[in-house]
């Protein structure tokens, strides 16, 4: 198997399953739950066809769904992306 972000991630999701990995001023989201959410992604995006080298685009303006989503997107294969909106193209 081979090791990647991805697969230590889901290593830390097994060790630390009710341990907050997310907090925010409202809530903290554990490795169980950031787990669930990232493979749902990953599935979403694969029954699209996307996959194993693609480049996915994230919005850096919410950093909690950026995390969801590089995590979900890593899981399915893909490459990341980081866009900042409040930069303008030059």
């Amino acid at each position: 198997m081979a090791r990647n972000i991805a697969w230590l991630l889901d290593a830390a999701a097994i060790k630390w399953t009710s341990n907050p990995v997310l907090l925010s001023d409202h809530d903290a989201l554990t490795w169980t739950a950031l787990e669930g959410r990232a493979a749902a992604l990953a599935a979403r995006l694969v029954a699209q066809g996307v996959g194993h080298g693609d480049r996915i685009a994230l919005d850096l303006a919410e950093p909690r769904a950026l995390v969801v989503a590089a995590y979900g997107g890593l899981k399915a294969g893909c490459t990341i992306v980081p866009l900042n909106p409040r930069l303008s193209a030059a």
